[in-house]
């Protein structure tokens, strides 16, 4: 998962992306100017935070990711002092609006949930691919080469997680936070188990596993050749 800050000055943004590292959150920052035209790689990230400093300039880039046509992309308002008109406009846009001070657990948990909320929107009913998967909503089932796969709900849940993330290391908690309720009591080998279990269908019948448990760590989504600069010990 990979989040852009924009701003206009870089010391909230610098330390926002500190603090996001420790929720398990990827994110980069772009510094916005008016004067030239957004990045052509914005929009590759899966989500947008704007921090809005007091001259309230920055907001102009609504306007740009709007004219964008990519409104449907989630974005998160950061206010270093309250403004009731760019308060009011984020309530009218249906835009998370926060001010000092900031939450980074709490902050961390609405990115992960307007994500993965706007994939279920984008992804319904869509085929999403990786590698040599095919992964079909509408029927809850994959498709590896020539190979249908069914799926049970967690299996297909975490299979959809590690696409979405292909190549990136996933802690055991991130997993189980957004596999399972975050309420919900589970025994202290539910992800071993469940992840046994979608090896078997995904990896079991092909020689280039896909699922690699990072020892005392959890687990990536990626092709062997990835895993290649790193120690054989580290990575099964």
């Amino acid at each position: 998962m990979e989040v852009r800050i924009i701003h206009r000055t870089g010391s909230e943004a610098s330390k926002l992306v500190d603090e996001l590292v420790r929720e398990n959150i990827s994110a980069r920052t772009e510094l916005w100017n008016p004067a030239k035209e957004l990045p052509s790689d914005l929009f590759d990230s899966h989500l947008i935070i704007v921090c809005i400093d007091r001259d309230r300039a920055i907001l102009g880039i609504l306007k740009e990711l709007t004219s964008e046509g990519r409104w449907s992309l989630p974005i998160i308002l950061l206010d270093t002092h309250y403004d009731q008109t760019t308060a009011l406009f984020a309530k009218n846009n249906r835009l998370p609006y926060y001010i000092p001070p900031y939450n980074p657990t709490f902050i961390g948990r609405m990115i992960k949930e307007l994500v993965y909320k706007h994939a279920e929107l984008t992804n319904s009913g869509e085929k999403i691919e990786a590698f040599d998967i095919l992964l079909d909503p509408t029927n809850r089932c994959a498709q590896r080469r020539d190979r249908v796969i069914p799926l049970r709900n967690k299996e297909f849940a975490l299979l959809e997680f590690f696409i979405m993330n292909k190549g990136r290391l996933l802690s055991r908690t991130s997993i189980l936070e957004h596999v399972w309720d975050r309420n919900h009591c589970y025994g202290s080998n539910t992800l071993d188990v469940h992840i046994n279990r979608l090896r078997r269908k995904i990896d079991g019948p092909f020689d280039d596993k896909l699922i690699h448990t990072v020892h005392c760590v959890g687990y990536r989504f990626a092709k062997a050749e990835v895993l290649s600069h790193l120690p054989a010990a580290h990575e099964a």
